[in-house]
């Protein structure tokens, strides 16, 4: 039986051992059980200034963008403006950073011509 098949038969009534309904996941009083996912949550772990400065001239940013972004985020504590804490740091440079002040602009060059 898999793992599957279990959960399928342990919700339909047709396993009844409370042991291995906690095995598998499945919580509830008799007639009424449902599964339990458990969520796992990664642990953030906040970028270097490096990092951030690398993202942003990737994406065709300056590095004035970069130091600012980072230097708010991590006075901070790495939480948002409403207090939560930031859950994806790439996420919250593109939303909220990635804008045309910190667009690297393309230099002009000056044609010289050599008589």
């Amino acid at each position: 039986m898999t793992s599957r098949q279990a959960i399928l038969d342990a919700l339909n009534g047709k396993i009844k051992r409370p042991e291995l309904l906690n095995i598998l996941g499945i919580v509830g009083t008799e007639g009424n059980y449902r599964y339990k996912r458990e969520i796992k949550k990664k642990e953030f772990i906040p970028p270097t200034l490096e990092q951030v400065i690398i993202f942003f001239r990737d994406k065709g940013y300056n590095e004035q963008g970069a130091k600012k972004a980072y230097e708010y985020y991590s006075l901070g504590d790495w939480k948002d403006s409403k207090g939560k804490p930031v859950l994806n740091w790439k996420q919250k440079m593109l939303s909220n950073w990635m804008r045309e002040e910190f667009k690297v602009k393309p230099q002009m060059y000056k044609t010289i011509n050599i008589d």
